[in-house]
């Protein structure tokens, strides 16, 4: 089985465990809360920007679901925690 590191904590992880996208570890996504699975029609029809809850840049409600409030860059940036912890 091949394995790699988990580009969040570094921890050996097999690749087929690795998020495609975050090239993260099921426990550092968990840990993030980043949302699995399909986003409720109400959340991928509305385009009015919100702000991500570590840097304020405006995201769109899909991503801010998918991410529970966290634009994409803050989501890569491991060497700053972030600021609270999702809730679940």
């Amino acid at each position: 089985m091949t394995r790699t590191l988990c580009s969040y904590c570094g921890k050996e992880t097999p690749v087929a465990a690795l998020d495609p996208r975050l090239g993260r570890c099921p426990e550092c996504i968990a840990q993030l809360g980043y949302a699995v699975g399909p986003a409720p029609a109400s959340v991928t029809r509305d385009k009015v920007k919100v702000s991500c809850r570590r840097c304020g840049a405006e995201i769109l409600p899909l991503t801010a679901w998918r991410t529970l409030g966290y634009c994409m860059p803050c989501l890569g940036k491991e060497s700053e925690p972030m600021p609270i912890r999702p809730m679940r």
